[in-house]
């Protein structure tokens, strides 16, 4: 299986902290757990041996991202 999972935050023009992406496939799944944090959780039956996982992250200038 060929997953991937995206996550990209950025300052808005408020001056504010805030998702400007959040894409996952099974069994990579993302869930927003607070401001400037996401939780990479096991989704479905995987990952398994053989299995092709990429992990895309893009913290903007001025932006702070936790991943557990």
């Amino acid at each position: 299986m060929n997953a991937s999972a995206a996550v990209a935050v950025e300052i808005d023009a408020g001056g504010r902290l805030r998702l400007a992406r959040l894409r996952a496939q099974a069994p990579l799944v993302l869930r927003p757990t607070g401001p400037g944090q996401v939780h990479l959780v096991g989704g479905a039956a995987g990952p398994l041996p053989g299995d092709r996982l990429c992990l895309d992250v893009e913290v903007g200038p001025g932006a702070r991202l936790t991943v557990r």
